[in-house]
């Protein structure tokens, strides 16, 4: 069973990556995500840990692209008026 379960929150993650349009930041709450994701938190605390840790290094990295792409229009823009 420990295995499956495993194997469940691979398959969870790997569908949440696949998401282009990650909808959430770095402050929106691990349980918000996954209730727009319909997936359930595992109760085993390591697998928790697993899911939260997995799913915090997600948004960071959603929300440094959405950065950068802020940073790259304004740069564009002020480019662009010179």
């Amino acid at each position: 069973m420990e295995t499956q379960t495993q194997l469940r929150i691979h398959n969870d993650i790997e569908y949440i990556k696949r998401d282009t349009d990650f909808p959430f930041d770095t402050h929106d709450e691990i349980e918000d995500i996954l209730e727009y994701y319909k997936i359930t938190m595992p109760t085993d605390p390591q697998l928790r840990k697993i899911m939260e840790t997995e799913i915090a290094a997600i948004a960071d990295q959603h929300q440094t692209q959405e950065i950068l792409r802020h940073i790259t229009e304004e740069q564009d823009e002020t480019t662009f008026l010179r």
